[in-house]
C-alpha cells in the first residue's frame, strides 16, 4: 500500500474529503490531490505534521515508513436526552 493510499484510506474512515484535509493543512484542495494521486513526493514538513494530526496518523506513515499501522477509527455514541 502507498503513502497516498494510506491517506485515502484513513480520509474514507473519517468521513473528510479534501477540502476539510486542504484547510486543516492550509494547503488548497489541488494540493491534497496532489498528495493522493502520489504527484507530491517531499512533502513539506509542516504539512506532514498537520496532516498526521488531522488524520490521526503517526507522521511517519506520511514520510514513507509503512511498517507503521494505521490506528483503527474508535466510534463513540453520543446519548441523547
Amino acid at each position: 500500500m502507498t503513502v497516498a493510499e494510506i491517506i485515502k484510506n484513513r480520509m474514507e474512515e473519517l468521513h473528510v474529503d479534501a477540502d476539510q484535509v486542504a484547510a486543516a493543512c492550509g494547503v488548497n484542495r489541488a494540493t491534497v490531490y496532489r498528495w493522493l494521486n502520489g504527484e507530491i513526493d517531499n512533502m513539506r514538513r509542516q504539512n506532514i505534521g498537520s496532516l498526521a494530526k488531522f488524520l490521526q496518523l503517526d507522521p511517519a506513515i506520511i514520510v514513507g515508513n509503512l511498517e507503521i499501522a494505521p490506528p483503527p477509527v474508535i466510534l463513540t455514541m453520543e446519548k441523547s436526552f
